[in-house]
């Protein structure tokens, strides 16, 4: 949980330090398999460092999550974290 917590944290922090959004969404969903899956997107510049990237990333790892981010120009951006059901269920 505060694994996944952080990753939520620190995904709104760097959406905010990008630029001003004027939407940021979350979703926390059950996956078919028994997972879960949290989604991260915003409507504020489209750069990401690459270092908050792969720290997100190293910290998904810490759950055997699958991480992904996707960039969409002009504005906006997504991080998707997909929790294993032996994760989603801690």
């Amino acid at each position: 949980q505060t694994a996944l917590y952080q990753i939520l944290r620190e995904a709104v922090d760097q959406s905010v330090r990008r630029g001003a959004p004027t939407r940021i969404e979350i979703g926390l969903h059950a996956t078919a398999g028994g997972g879960a899956e949290l989604v991260v997107s915003d409507d504020g510049p489209p750069e990401r460092r690459s270092a908050v990237l792969e720290a997100l990333a190293e910290r998904a790892a810490t759950l055997n999550a699958r991480f992904s981010s996707e960039v969409r120009y002009p504005r906006g951006s997504t991080v998707r974290v997909e929790l294993p059901p032996t994760a989603a269920r801690r």
